[in-house]
Order: C-alpha cells, then sequence, then structure tokens
C-alpha cells in the first residue's frame, strides 16, 4: 500500500478528525501521529511546534466566519462576523484558545482582520478609531 505524502492540509485533516472523535483535550502529537500512520516527529516538519498546528487548525475553523457575509450597512456586516466568530470560538474553546493568545498568524486570521477594519473605515471611524474599534470587538466576540 502506498503511503499518502504528509501536507500540512493532510495533519490538519486527520487533526480535526481526532478533535471530534476524542476531544480536544486529548489531542497529543503521538495520537495524530498514530492517525497518519506515521512518526509523530515527522509533523515537525510541516508545523514548528504543536502550537503553531492548532494555530492552523483554529485558521481553517475561521474560514467559514467570512463565507456568504451579507451586504448591508456597515454595522450589520460587522456584527455579523462577530457572531459568527464567537459562535466558532464556542463550538472549539480550546482550539480557540490557541488564536486569542496573540495577533493574527495565518490567511482567515487576516482576512478576518482585513473585513472587520474595512466596514469599520466605511463606517466613518478614522484609522486609529477603527484600530481601536477592531480591538475591543475581537476582545469582546
Amino acid at each position: 500500500m502506498a503511503r499518502t505524502a504528509l501536507t500540512r492540509d493532510s495533519i490538519i485533516d486527520a487533526c480535526l478528525v481526532l478533535v471530534e472523535t476524542e476531544g480536544e483535550d486529548r489531542l497529543t502529537l503521538r495520537r495524530l501521529g498514530e492517525a497518519l500512520g506515521t512518526d509523530p516527529t515527522a509533523i515537525y516538519r510541516h508545523f514548528r511546534d504543536k502550537d503553531d498546528l492548532m494555530r492552523a487548525i483554529a485558521d481553517r475553523i475561521h474560514g467559514g466566519v467570512l463565507v456568504d457575509l451579507p451586504d448591508g450597512p456597515w454595522d450589520v456586516v460587522v456584527r455579523e462576523v462577530c457572531i459568527r466568530l464567537r459562535r466558532a470560538h464556542l463550538d472549539r474553546p480550546a482550539l480557540a484558545a490557541h488564536v486569542r493568545t496573540g495577533p493574527p498568524l495565518h490567511d482567515n486570521e487576516f482576512a478576518l482582520t482585513e473585513v472587520v477594519l474595512d466596514q469599520l473605515l466605511r463606517g466613518g471611524f478614522s484609522h486609529h478609531d477603527a484600530a481601536l474599534a477592531y480591538h475591543a470587538l475581537i476582545e469582546l466576540t
């Protein structure tokens, strides 16, 4: 049987399956390696450490937040983003904890930041006030 090459996406996929079946608190790189049929250290070729992997998984989950956002006034869009982001974090609290601890590092995190900042600017906030409002919204969300 041919072994499938490990990729960042295949590792994230397997990790999400493990989280679904065993829970976030039981996830270890050893279990993940077993699920992938590889030595756990192979994961380090794709991720710096477990935290890097968890941030990438959380970013994947954030990918759905911006799908099919409603058209409308800036405040409606911002509210919807915050509601969806909160739901994503409540659905996966342990994963969400990894992205709450630092600045955006991945594509979906950056996209969320850009959408909210753009909407705040559209609403008439100055750049300074938009940045402050963004941080307040994200912290409250």
